[in-house]
């Protein structure tokens, strides 16, 4: 039995049907045949449209939308294949969001690789077989849903980003002894005990040396570096505040050498009220590597 509104077959003993929920009518209209030849064609996201909407929103929302085809189209191996992707789409935004370095041009070679191996061949099946002549879903609903998602993850992803106005509220005070030489740092300064510096084990004014990669600009007299390098993934974790003297010339996810005196810790609140610590290190020299 075919869906009147849909065009979906359905099970002869189905009272709805199991596309668009609209009850199947049973008496005398009902029939084993579809109601117009309209109706009978497969109810479909452009898939190239799709493809060219993942370059917005990345492949999550083109993999999510041809697996959605395949099952419309009644090809479920190829939709349970498409669900991988999708899955495998999530994993990648998640790795871009904790490892930022480098995220842009792995997400780009990524959806590269999903089109060629998942959204064309689609595209390729629905050209051959139906052309122009299916039914055409409407975008307004995936698109809508999409922007959504991407406000929401913004909210949720805030309450791990620094609040810039708290910290200067609270304001870090400068270390007024004479800056030390860059010899002498090179001689004499100490490799970065993060636990030490969370614990202010350190004297302040201690001379520190260490690497890490900038996660976040706060400002123009202040950033976070992620200090902790992590084999194959590079760094994360282990948060440092600098504070420089002047702007500094340094921008995100650049890996920075930095030469810098101990300056305590400094407590703050993330833009969503989270309460965090972290040490502080007032740079007199660094590098970007």
């Amino acid at each position: 039995m075919f869906c009147s509104e849909c065009g979906k077959e359905n099970n002869d003993a189905g009272k709805f049907c199991s596309a668009c929920g609209k009850p199947l009518q049973t008496e005398g209209g009902s029939s084993d045949k579809p109601q117009s030849a309209e109706s009978s064609k497969p109810f479909l996201w452009n898939p190239n449209a799709a493809a060219n909407w993942s370059l917005l929103f990345s492949p999550i929302f083109g993999s999510y939308l041809v697996t959605k085809n395949w099952r419309e189209l009644g090809e479920n191996s190829r939709a349970r294949s498409s669900n991988i992707w999708f899955w495998a789409s999530i994993l990648i935004v998640i790795f871009g969001i904790f490892i930022p370095s480098g995220a842009a041009g792995l997400g780009f070679l990524y959806l590269i690789i999903w089109y060629f191996a998942a959204g064309r061949k689609q595209a390729k099946f629905v050209k051959e077989k139906y052309g122009s002549n299916y039914n055409h879903r409407p975008w307004a609903k995936p698109i809508f849903t999409a922007l959504a998602l991407i406000v929401g993850f913004i909210f949720v992803f805030g309450f791990f980003a620094v609040s810039y106005e708290d910290y200067k509220a609270r304001s870090v005070a400068s270390i007024t002894a004479p800056k030390p030489t860059e010899a002498s740092y090179e001689n004499d300064a100490l490799q970065l005990d993060y636990r030490k510096a969370t614990l202010n084990e350190y004297d302040e004014g201690q001379k520190l040396k260490f690497v890490g990669s900038v996660n976040q600009i706060i400002g123009d007299d202040m950033a976070m570096i992620q200090t902790e390098r992590v084999e194959f993934l590079g760094y994360m974790g282990q948060p440092v505040l600098l504070t420089f003297s002047k702007r500094s010339k340094i921008i995100t996810d650049d890996v920075v050498k930095v030469f810098g005196r101990y300056n305590g810790t400094q407590k703050y609140e993330t833009v969503l009220g989270q309460e965090k610590e972290d040490p502080i290190i007032q740079v007199d020299y660094y590098y970007i590597q």
